[in-house]
């Protein structure tokens, strides 16, 4: 089974992901397939239950930064500076 995930290569989720990279949904793996577009990214959700409008992690506890940037043959510093039209979360860390 396939779901498509509204976010893409203008969220700053980068194309090098097309067929290789991962996302999570519920904390379960499921594959990136297929091409990252523009404005969304196909996953093989064969085997999960997942329903419209679950919340998926591209980046976070299950999918850590050093892991998107391997696979995206980057750096984390890159990997954080593409990304755009989307909420942050910052947890941790020092208080100010």
């Amino acid at each position: 089974m396939l779901a498509t995930v509204a976010l893409g290569y203008a969220d700053g989720i980068p194309r090098t992901l097309s067929n290789k990279g991962e996302a999570a949904v519920h904390g379960a793996r499921a594959a990136i397939v297929g091409r990252v577009s523009m404005d969304m990214a196909t996953l093989d959700v064969t085997g999960l239950s997942v329903n419209p409008g679950d919340a998926v992690e591209m980046l976070g506890d299950t999918i850590t930064l050093g892991e998107v940037a391997r696979t995206a043959g980057t750096n984390e510093y890159e990997i954080l500076t593409r990304l755009r039209r989307m909420p942050r979360v910052y947890t941790g860390g020092a208080s100010a």
